[in-house]
């Protein structure tokens, strides 16, 4: 099963897929990698099932949006994990690539335009960068929650409540 995934994907143009043989080597996997925008699972695998990795992703808060399709022949176990746990999409066994690309395109369709957009907020980043190098700025805190950057052209304020999300968030990487 695996494998036809992997080829069809490959088909579609995508190249960086991860693999795992059971739950807890899933939930390693999406732990320990960077940015993962799309999860297939089955509800039945060994050492943790599908509705418990599910259950477990999501409560992780990086991954509380994180697009997930079950692939599975238990029906009434995808409803309770659609309910429950907000599963983007399911496609039932026995498997079929027509019923899978019609559950999968519009996803990655989707996706592919929140990439994009990702990837531009991090060019104007850059650009932003590349925009200071060399200035120092003055730095001042205002209302005790605004971070305010005053460069010679222009001023660049950042809420600290924000920063301070970020800075943990990368503390934990």
């Amino acid at each position: 099963m695996r494998k036809i995934i992997r080829a069809n994907l490959n088909k579609l143009g995508i190249e960086d897929i991860r693999e795992a043989v059971d739950g807890i080597t899933a939930l390693k996997t999406l732990v320990n990698n960077g940015e993962i925008d799309l999860v297939f699972t089955d509800i039945n695998m060994p050492y943790l099932n599908g509705i418990d990795f599910i259950r477990r992703v999501r409560m992780i808060s990086r991954f509380k949006n994180l697009d997930i399709i079950i692939i599975s022949d238990q029906g009434a176990l995808i409803d309770k994990a659609a309910e429950e746990y907000e599963i983007s999409g399911y496609v039932l066994k026995p498997f079929n690539i027509t019923n899978f690309n019609n559950v999968v395109l519009p996803i990655l369709e989707r996706l592919k335009k929140e990439i994009e957009a990702r990837n531009k907020t991090k060019i104007e980043a850059g650009d932003m960068k590349a925009l200071f190098m060399n200035e120092i700025p003055q730095i001042s805190i205002e209302n005790d929650t605004d971070l305010s950057f005053d460069f010679n052209d222009c001023s660049l304020k950042i809420d600290i409540n924000t920063l301070s999300e970020i800075a943990i968030f990368k503390a934990k990487k």
